[in-house]
């Protein structure tokens, strides 16, 4: 079990464990995950929260780092940093309708993604509490992936033959810690990109992001905790 799996309550493990079964019934195959944090998340104006339309542009800055690359949540040896990060989020009344998102690290590697809605806006599970919040933001992807790879298959130090003989790659992004200011500025996101193996189910076999909502609440309690 992973370091992070122990320092968690009971429940927490079990919607993790639950979580992960979720996502290899679902994709019948490998999860990879990206983690992400302090990200710069800008919307050009005062963020109209649940409701919001516009785009939000993210981008990163001397802070942004990864926390982490994972496979099915257990977390993998990597070496590289963050070398830029690029992408929008288009909202239509709170609903995710398109964008795109590039993520490349300091060893020449990169994967990008196209957003092809199936999620937006939703409250934080703990808004002005100890967690993050007050938004996150989910959606699907499509079209992923890698290039620049370093010996041909590994991205961040991790090999990805598995999902570079898939490609184009299937998956999603989860926004954590969004907390725009008067401005909807925000220069401290956090965001998980999960990038699966196979062709996953149709969005209705997603029943609301339940797998991935499960992730996320372990990566909340995780930070909590750590």
């Amino acid at each position: 079990m992973p370091k992070f799996c122990r320092s968690l309550s009971k429940p927490a493990v079990k919607g993790a464990v639950a979580a992960f079964a979720f996502a290899g019934a679902a994709h019948a195959g490998s999860v990879l995950q990206i983690d992400l944090n302090s990200l710069v998340v800008d919307a050009g104006g005062a963020f109209g929260g649940l409701n919001h339309t516009g785009t939000l542009l993210l981008t990163d800055d001397g802070t942004t780092s990864f926390a982490s690359i994972l496979i099915d949540g257990m977390s993998q040896s990597v070496s590289p940093e963050v070398a830029g990060i690029k992408g929008s989020i288009d909202l239509n009344n709170g609903a995710v309708v398109g964008g795109a998102f590039a993520v490349s690290f300091t060893d020449g590697s990169m994967y990008s993604a196209t957003l092809i809605g199936g999620g937006g806006v939703n409250e934080a599970a703990d808004p002005g509490g100890a967690g993050p919040g007050p938004f996150t933001i989910d959606t699907l992807t499509a079209g992923g992936a890698f290039s620049g790879l370093v010996n041909g298959n590994e991205f961040g130090g991790v090999d990805v033959t598995e999902w570079v003989l898939g490609e184009p790659l299937s998956g999603s992004i989860l926004t954590f810690k969004f907390g725009p200011d008067d401005n909807g500025f925000d220069s401290n996101a956090d965001m998980d990109v999960f990038v699966t193996s196979a062709v996953p189910l149709a969005p209705a076999g997603w029943a609301g992001f339940a797998g991935l909502a499960g992730l996320a609440s372990m990566r909340r309690r995780r930070e909590l905790v750590s």
